[in-house]
């Protein structure tokens, strides 16, 4: 038997090895180079804009995904351009021509972010307000990666989202909340005069706002609108804290806007009114008892009702030990011949106590 020799084992040793690694880096066949991904975001059709007393906001969703249907993975920044024209002349349908008004890099991105949206706010100082009522402000929106060496990578064009600055009035004021048995009750001021002193556009009403006090950070939402400078909230926890915020709205040649943020208002209801009486109590007596009957109270917090009874010439006592769950109950304790009066009332969970219902009475035979 011929026995290789070592130089010949170190180099079928080193081909060995070699094959090896071709077959896991991929080097046993090569294929044509590919070019690298460029991620060009898609367009940004969402972008609008809507005005708060003096201030613009711009909301719109970021781009996920590039021009080529695969998710983005580089940062995008955004170009943000704005145009001001004034009354009277013609709109631009696009922008020729003109520098990005505001620029934001990746890094100032995650400070406009709100849940999904990115949130700009053009807050206009009082004396360019002033000058600038009637005014269209024309907004565009450009998202962009960088590819090699810096090199931008731009979307299309986002739709032009429109608003002309109505002179809206100040903040509402005194806006004050109290707490009924059933609700909320909401009263403001209705607005008289404009920001600039001027005749105020036509108020269509007003938007309630509302944030739940909770031990994370919450965010106002609208919950109500209503053409009166009141609203009733029904929809509402005991112990829970609500903070209020009321603005206005006026309409003008097809736009709307609302009012800054009035001062907030906030109230903790508690379970301090006791619940009403039952109704419709019948008493029916059978020759050896008397059965009472009475509609069963509709309230989410009943905990139950207690019945009472007064024997003619005597004082009243309760009959039930325990609150009653359903709104029926046997009196078997009696004797022919007395007259009985009876009645009952509803008990909630924090132990408070209706007034008496209709009283009963009847004389056993």
């Amino acid at each position: 038997m011929i026995r290789p020799s070592r130089q010949y084992s170190k180099i079928l040793r080193l081909l060995l090895f070699l094959s090896a690694a071709c077959f896991f880096w991929g080097c046993a066949a090569e294929g044509p180079p590919r070019p690298p991904r460029i991620q060009r975001p898609t367009k940004v059709t969402d972008l609008a804009v809507a005005q708060a007393g003096q201030t613009l906001r711009l909301s719109f969703k970021a781009p996920l995904r590039a021009m080529d249907g695969r998710r983005l993975t580089k940062p995008i920044s955004v170009e943000i351009f704005r145009q001001v024209t004034p009354p009277g002349e013609s709109l631009p349908n696009v922008f020729v021509g003109v520098k990005p008004w505001v620029s934001i890099s990746p890094r100032d991105l995650a400070r406009y972010q709100h849940e999904q949206e990115i949130v700009y706010e053009d807050r206009l100082p009082s004396q360019e307000f002033d000058r600038s009522v009637g005014d269209t402000f024309s907004f565009m929106v450009v998202t962009l990666t960088r590819g090699f060496r810096g090199r931008p990578r731009p979307s299309d064009p986002s739709n032009v989202a429109r608003m002309k600055l109505l002179n809206v009035s100040p903040p509402v004021q005194d806006l004050q909340v109290t707490q009924s048995p059933r609700s909320l009750n909401l009263r403001w001021a209705a607005p008289t005069q404009s920001l600039t002193g001027g005749s105020l556009p036509p108020l269509v009403g007003y938007r309630i706002y509302r944030r739940e006090e909770t031990h994370s950070a919450s965010t106002a939402k609208l919950v109500a609108e209503t053409q009166k400078p009141s609203f009733f909230d029904t929809d509402f926890q005991y112990d829970q804290t609500y903070s209020y915020t009321v603005r206005a709205v006026f309409e003008k040649d097809g736009y709307t806007a609302e009012t800054a943020d009035s001062a907030p208002a906030n109230i903790t209801p508690r379970d301090i009114f006791p619940p009403n009486a039952p109704q419709g109590l019948t008493a029916v007596f059978t020759g050896r008892s008397v059965q009472l009957i009475w509609k069963p109270a509709l309230a989410p917090d009943i905990a139950g009702y207690n019945v009472y009874r007064q024997i003619q010439g005597q004082s009243p006592e309760r009959l039930n030990q325990g609150l009653l769950r359903t709104p029926v109950f046997s009196d078997s304790s009696i004797v022919e011949g007395r007259q009985y009066t009876y009645w009952v009332t509803t008990v909630n969970l924090v132990h408070h106590e209706s007034l008496p219902s209709q009283k009963v009475t009847l004389k056993t035979k």
